[in-house]
């Protein structure tokens, strides 16, 4: 019986044989949530989750705890004189690789289960393990049969008969499912909080492994219950309506239009909404999640969208939903500033689990596990920013999590026209999984192009599936969907929506030229907009631009040149993480929905692009730097939103474009943002066009601008040409190097994922990896930043930096530390050292990893910017209470990226 007297935690002490049958317990009690592997009858699905540590079962990993060797040799068992480092998970990998061989199981099904406990630590790295050393061959002959002992002890408990797997149907996705369950299965298991050892101090000859399963299984039933990962409801005996997900709402054509699909039998796959903004999409989206839920019997969702504002919206409304729906539930919010924001108060976290799971002692809902981002998509709703999904793409450690999670929900990407080509590329491999591992997707646009909606479709079906008419004269609004039933050859399904007439629009359109760069101006054109009253939205591109017009907007106001009531905002993305969280607080109970009497008579409010996209705002007017004409077209839709609000004597909603000088085609700061290319062909668009005509004009202006082949025809050739060359060139590069961040693509024939012998990088909690930076805009780069001003914060950062192995400090002081965070361009830091009084800038401690921190002093840091030329300038970087982050040294460089929306 030497076999049951190895170990597998030292701290406390747990055998190795009952760590494993905890982890296949823990497996057995998440499969009603995440589904079991196909082509794996259950028993052994279960036998294998628990081989994935059979690899300790070896002399290299038994000699680690010195207290543990001594006890082992009394006992008779060889171990080795010194510690060396010992990969368990390889020598597991490859014992049960050569033991499914020995049992007639196929070298592909092999392959990927092997593969799968390889990376059961979140890598593949460790290819393989050798026992080298000749002189081991005693050693060898000792400690193999001590395996085989503990795999029939394992096999034996569960019931897993004689069975042998010659060919899976799809290598790499059941690799990919296998991977994520041992490690979850493994993470609960391996967390003495969340799953007490059973009996752990008691344990001798006279428990039986049988005994001991049946308490296991007890135990992880009620960690799983406590982490809500149970299984979903169960789907009610008729489909639901759409009023049965929303009652109460007046559906609207394109809410209409999903309920019919649906209740037809339109299957689960691929959907795809283009509708007008304010339309809808939202509860159309959420609807057909459910839908879907209902018939696969899976539950929840993950909603994400493109920026943390949006996101802290959907959050508040998928939270209000959840309430009325499913009081007991509520969704996780995903992003990297989430946990400052995702609390639930003590009186809501009441429900426990002691009773109804067996427990004694009344846990409260335990959401703090899933607060970890790699954790964070196996809560069972939540929203959050894409990034969050598209990581389960990337060649992250414990990407395969972020799918498993994924697996037992369906997943909603909102405003998909807003991704450049960087991520773009990542969209179209995770689609591609998606549809790998059946995972519907439900797609959300308001102007999304012809060129780009066949692009995502090709990837989730792995062919060209859309009709090929003029795309000009594609219906619009259009559902399309791509079921995963679908035949090898079928096309895909699009719906026509025939919009409700009384919905729609005339947005004037009135433009000035040379007012793009010029911030006085712009203010001028703002401030004769609320003479007689109304809300105005200024949208500029960068965040220099926006803190330069707040500022003339000040000027104006100091010197009598606005109504005195005239209440002046100012939103970007560079304030420290407490400033803009008030922000936009007040930004929605200003201009919101249900702003009611909190809507100023007077104001305005200038903003880069966090207002474009998502954010449930109205205002009377509004004035736009050039963009894209997607991109107006979205912020036309904050113009006019609501009927119900005041408009001051005005005929109807009306833009105002902020354009270059009429035959000169340099765009600044704007041009370094988007593509020129896009902006020519915009600016060709507008010539001569009085207004948008909505919905009817959307579909046409977006193919004409992104889908057009012919060179505009107000544009000099030259001009044109140049601007097509880089838009070529900036995607190509692009495309190369979010490829080299990608996992391979699923391949039915092996599961390559687990042949990749290093990850590209680790996404810590709450942070992107660094080839992230590159998010929805071109040339985004930026540093997490910490602005501290608090002498009493800024000496917890230093006792951290000079003690590492001491422990982090409490939860509230931590949150005191994150509520100064703010992403700062990465141009601004480097190569910058500290003038003297001023604090240098430095790396945060390990509690803080991938952080600098700044300690500013009066408001603000200063220092010199020394670049390799040695020719020094001074730098301040000032934290400024009404503009944000700004910083003032010499001219930019030329060429120089602008301080876009971070």
């Amino acid at each position: 019986m030497l076999h049951t007297q190895l170990w597998a935690k030292s701290d406390p002490y747990h055998p190795l044989w009952c760590h494993l049958l905890d982890v296949a317990a823990v497996c057995e009690a998440l499969l009603p949530r995440f589904g079991g592997v196909e082509g794996l009858p259950t028993p052994w699905l279960l036998y294998l989750v628990a081989l994935h540590d059979i690899g300790k079962a070896d002399a290299e990993f038994q000699n680690k705890d010195p207290q543990q060797a001594q006890r082992l040799a009394a006992l008779g068992l060889t171990l080795p004189a010194e510690v060396t480092k010992f990969r368990h998970e390889a020598r597991s990998a490859d014992w049960l690789s050569a033991k499914l061989k020995t049992l007639g199981w196929g070298k592909q099904p092999a392959q990927a289960i092997a593969g799968a406990i390889r990376g059961h630590h979140g890598d593949f790295g460790a290819q393989a393990y050798r026992e080298q050393d000749p002189t081991l061959a005693a050693r060898v002959a000792l400690w193999a049969p001590l395996r085989e002992a503990l795999a029939a002890l394992v096999r034996d408990t569960l019931g897993a008969e004689a069975f042998a797997l010659t060919r899976c149907r799809d290598a790499s996705a059941a690799g990919m499912k296998l991977s994520g369950l041992i490690v979850l299965a493994d993470w609960i298991a391996s967390n003495h909080e969340q799953y007490p050892y059973h009996d752990n101090t008691r344990l001798d000859d006279s428990l039986s492994p049988r005994q001991y399963w049946r308490a296991a299984q007890r135990e992880a039933k009620i960690a799983v219950a406590r982490l809500e990962l149970t299984a979903p409801p169960a789907a009610g005996p008729e489909p639901p309506a759409f009023n049965d997900i929303w009652p109460g709402f007046t559906v609207r054509a394109v809410q209409r239009a999903v309920e019919e699909a649906a209740l037809s039998g339109v299957g689960p796959g691929l959907a795809i909404i283009e509708a007008p903004m304010g339309e809808g999409k939202t509860e159309a989206a959420v609807y057909l999640a459910e839908y879907w839920n209902r018939r696969t019997g899976r539950a929840g969702l993950y909603f994400a969208l493109p920026t943390q504002a949006t996101s802290n919206q959907m959050h508040k409304r998928y939270w209000d939903y959840l309430q009325r729906t499913s009081p007991t539930e509520a969704p996780r919010l995903v992003h990297g500033m989430s946990w400052l924001l995702d609390e639930i108060p003590p009186a809501e976290t009441a429900r426990t689990y002691g009773d109804q799971a067996g427990g004694e002692d009344n846990e409260p809902l335990s959401r703090e596990w899933f607060r970890n981002a790699k954790r964070a998509l196996l809560a069972p709703h939540g929203v959050g920013t894409v990034d969050q999904a598209l990581m389960a793409a990337l060649n992250v450690k414990h990407g395969f999590l972020r799918f498993l999670g994924l697996n037992a929900k369906t997943l909603i990407v909102d405003e998909v026209h807003a991704y450049d080509a960087y991520m773009t590329t990542l969209l179209c491999r995770l689609l591609v999984w998606c549809r790998a591992l059946e995972i519907p997707v439900i797609l959300l646009s308001a102007t999304l192009s012809w060129g780009q909606k066949q692009q995502l479709c090709r990837a989730y079906a792995g062919r060209d599936v859309l009709p090929t008419p003029s795309a000009q004269d594609e219906p619009y609004p259009l559902l399309t969907f791509v079921p995963l039933d679908a035949g090898p050859d079928a096309p895909a399904q699009t719906i026509s929506v025939t919009p409700d007439p009384s919905r729609d629009r005339t947005v004037a359109l009135e433009v000035h030229p040379g007012a793009l760069e010029d911030p006085l101006l712009t203010a001028a054109l703002a401030a004769a907009q609320v003479q007689d009253g109304g809300c105005v939205c200024v949208v500029v591109n960068t965040v220099v631009a926006a803190q330069e017009t707040f500022r003339a907007l000040k000027d104006r106001q100091r010197q009598n040149g606005l109504p005195p009531d005239t209440r002046l905002m100012l939103f970007h993305a560079r304030f420290r993480a407490e400033t803009r969280e008030e922000i936009e607080k007040e930004v929605l109970r200003r201009f919101g929905k249900d702003a009611g009497a909190n809507r100023p008579r007077r104001a305005i409010l200038v903003a880069t692009s966090v207002v474009e996209q998502s954010l449930d705002i109205d205002f009377d007017v509004m004035l736009s730097q050039l963009a894209p004409v997607d991109l107006l077209l979205q912020r036309s839709g904050r113009v006019w939103r609501h009927a119900h609000h005041p408009r001051h004597g005005r005929p109807g909603p009306a833009l105002h474009l902020l354009l270059p000088t009429a035959g000169r085609f340099h765009f600044g700061g704007t041009g370094l943002v988007y593509q020129p290319e896009l902006l020519l062909r915009t600016l060709d668009l507008l010539w001569g066009r009085p207004a948008f005509q909505l919905p009817a004009d959307i579909r046409p202006l977006i193919e004409a601008c992104y889908g057009a082949t012919e060179p505009p025809a107000t544009v000099p050739p030259e001009v044109f040409a140049k601007a097509v060359r880089k838009r070529i060139a900036d995607q190509q590069k692009a495309e190369d190097e979010a490829k080299k961040h990608l996992i391979p693509d699923p391949d039915p024939a092996v599961f390559q994922l687990a042949q990749t012998k290093e990850i590209v990088a680790e996404a810590e909690e709450g942070q992107k990896a660094d080839f992230f930076h590159a998010q929805t805009r071109l040339g985004d780069q930026t540093v997490s930043s910490l602005v501290l001003h608090d002498p009493e914060l800024l000496a917890l950062v230093r006792r951290g930096i000079a003690h590492p192995k001491a422990p982090p400090p409490p939860q509230e002081k931590l949150r005191a530390l994150f509520w100064q965070k703010a992403n700062l361009p990465a141009r601004w830091l480097a190569e910058a050292t500290a003038a003297p009084g001023f604090e240098i800038i430095t790396d945060g401690p390990r509690w803080l990893r991938h952080h600098v921190v700044l300690g500013f002093r009066d408001g603000v840091w200063q220092g010199e910017h020394t670049p390799s030329n040695d020719q020094r300038a001074p730098i301040t970087i000032e934290d400024h209470p009404a503009e944000g982050l700004r910083r003032r040294e010499l001219p930019a460089a030329s060429g120089e990226q602008p301080d876009a929306d971070a």
